[in-house]
Formats: structure tokens, sequence, C-alpha cells
């Protein structure tokens, strides 16, 4: 079945006038016909406007025994069987066309009174009725055009937000792999600096400041070798403070070096210039040495 033979069944195919295998063979159609989809919604509006019945020239052409134009005889006539609006209006207009046939001079009297008017106010209504479908598919138009508008700003404003989030995230992005690939690289001026508990016999000054420790602008890390006079066999955890007693870091799982002792490499950046102190102990808290650090920062 082609498009212009689904065309003149797409009314009847709403009011369920169609047999079984006309239905069958038009919905096979539309499942595979884009065009015929678009004019079954065009029906199916006119449908809600003018009631879906029809149209008043094919109803003349029924009554009057002439096919009626651009609907098939067949279809229209079942769908006369299935509407009482129509069958009427049918019935009207066959009463009509008996009145004519009259002899001239007879009386005519009929059951229908108001048929001649009825018809031509059916035909004067029908103009109006089709401007008033064009404004109703107007203004519903002009709703969905200012609903889409609505919607399309609220999308571009969206869609702003995500191509600011998107620059913010590559410029992270690029900050983070220049990180990655400056700690990849070889490491160079790196402060490495061996400390002893409080506990070891040091210098005054030492006792007092701590390990003076200067680290350069470029160094990236602190390595720290923390001696103990006896170094457990199991990890440590580590805690630096700073001399507010703020913790900076702390972690866990250090193990003692082959030498003995633990060694430690902190990021320069989480040590300004001033005083820490690093805490060892072992998992089950007992301490095991505390070391004084004396940081000092170059530009």
């Amino acid at each position: 079945m082609g498009c212009e033979q689904v065309a003149e069944r797409l009314p009847w195919l709403l009011t369920g006038a169609l047999d079984p295998e006309e239905d069958r063979e038009v919905r096979a159609h539309l499942a595979a016909c884009s065009e015929c989809q678009r004019d079954l919604q065009e029906i199916r509006l006119a449908a809600e406007v003018f009631e879906a019945h029809l149209p008043a020239g094919a109803v003349v052409d029924l009554a009057w025994d002439r096919p009626p134009a651009g609907i098939d005889e067949d279809l229209a006539r079942r769908h006369l069987d299935r509407c009482a609006s129509c069958a009427e209006e049918l019935a009207l207009a066959r009463e009509s066309r008996c009145l004519e046939r009259e002899p001239a001079g007879r009386p005519r009297v009929s059951s229908f009174p108001s048929a001649a008017w009825r018809w031509g106010a059916l035909a004067a209504s029908l103009p109006l009725a089709f401007v008033g479908g064009i404004a109703y598919r107007a203004g519903r138009d002009q709703a969905s055009l200012a609903a889409l508008q609505s919607e399309k700003g609220q999308l571009e404003v969206r869609l702003g937000d995500l191509q600011q989030q998107l620059d913010r995230g590559r410029v992270d992005g690029q900050a983070l792999k220049q990180q990655v690939d400056r700690l990849a690289a070889p490491q160079t001026n790196v402060a490495v600096v061996e400390v002893f508990p409080g506990t070891a016999t040091l210098r005054s000054a030492q006792a007092t400041e701590g390990i003076q420790v200067t680290i350069a602008a470029e160094a990236t890390w602190l390595v720290l070798l923390l001696n103990l006079e006896k170094t457990p066999t199991g990890p440590a955890v580590v805690e630096v403070r700073d001399q507010t007693k703020r913790v900076v870091w702390q972690g866990g799982g250090l193990r003692p070096s082959p030498l003995g002792g633990y060694t430690l490499a902190i990021p320069s950046s989480l040590l300004s210039s001033g005083r820490y102190a690093i805490t060892l102990s072992t998992g089950e808290g007992r301490p095991l040495g505390t070391y004084a650090l004396s940081v000092r920062r170059t530009e």
C-alpha cells in the first residue's frame, strides 16, 4: 500500500472504520514512513477540531448517488454505519433531494422543515471552523516555540557553565602534568640531612634550635635520615608538627633502612621557614624518638 492509498485511509484509521486487513497494512506503512506519520498527526488534530465527520461535500455526493470526491466510497459508507451524526446529515440531504424532485405546484411537506437551513449553516460553519483550527494550531505552535526558545536559553547557559568547567579542568590538568613531569625527572639540589633524636648527645645550640636546614628555592624534596640508638624491626609511625604544634603531616608504614634508622623524604612545599618537631612511634603508640629541625628557606 502506497502513501496515496494510506493518506485516503488515515481518517478512517482514527475512527476504526478500516477492516482488519486494511488496518494492518496502514499501520505497517506508518511504521516505516515518517511523512505519513506527520499526516496522521495533522489528521488527528483536525479530528479534534472537526470531530472526524465526513466533509459536507461528500455527504451531498452520497445523497445524490455520486461517488464522494476525494474519499473512498466504501470507507465513507462504513463510517456512516458507525457515525449517527453523519448518517443523520445524509438523511437530511436525501430528504432535500426528494423535495427538489417533487412536481411543481405540489405542496412540499417535509418531516425536516429546517433541512435547507441546516445545510446552509453547515456550509457556512466549515470555513469558520477551518480558520478556527488554523488559529488554534498557530497559538499552540507559538506556545511551543516560546517553550523551545526558553529551553534553548537554559541549555546555552548550562553549556557556558560546562565550557568554563572544561577550561578550568584543562588548566588544572596542564599544571598537574607539569608537576608530574617534574617529579618524574631526576631531582637536583636535594637537601639531605642526618638528624638524631633529642636524647642523643648534641651541642647546646642544636639542642635548643634543632638541626639547621637550608632549603634552596628550587629544591622540591628534603630527605631526612632519622637515626635511632636502637631501631625496632617493625614499621614506625611518623608525625611532623610546626612550632605552633600544628600537624603538618603524619603517616605510617615507615620501615627501617638496612643501615639502621629511617629515611623520610618530605616535599619542601610543606615546610616554610621555622622550627619543626618530628616524632617517631611504633604502631602500638610507643614513642621511639623526637627530632628537632630548624628550617630556613632561600629565595
